[in-house]
């Protein structure tokens, strides 16, 4: 009935082998495609893993003029840090829930706005383009 075999052995209907058990018929993947399901499902638990574990932090209003916020739902950040873009600290505040943070005396640019947790750990870093 089939006349292609693959190299194991297998008949092979369409493009890949495959084997019949208990009346259902079971395709053999390449090994490639196998390696790259693999791959994309690994990623797909590690993003996943990745954005559960980060709090919902905003800085806002972004861009800004005078000053910016930060939002934080979670109650996690005890520091605010601003740097500019060649990675030099410029601003440090202690966070208050609700404070407005100034960056009135600071020039028009591009800047990181790092906030850290009470134990000095970076929970995120947000870029704040001031104008």
């Amino acid at each position: 009935m089939f006349t292609k075999k693959s190299k194991y052995g297998l008949p092979v209907r369409n493009k890949y082998p495959y084997f019949v058990h208990e009346n259902k018929r079971y395709t053999v993947l390449p090994m490639k495609n196998f390696v790259l399901l693999f791959f994309f499902v690994l990623a797909g638990f590690a993003l996943k893993a990745q954005t559960s574990a980060r709090p919902e932090l905003a800085v806002f209003p972004n861009p800004a003029t005078e000053y910016f916020s930060v939002n934080d739902n979670n109650d996690q950040v005890g520091h605010v840090l601003v740097f500019n873009i060649v990675g030099k600290q410029v601003k440090s505040f202690d966070f208050v829930k609700g404070e407005r943070y100034s960056v009135l005396d600071l020039p028009k640019g591009y800047y990181l706005v790092q906030l850290l947790d009470r134990n000095q750990k970076v929970l995120t870093t947000q870029k704040l383009d001031k104008r």
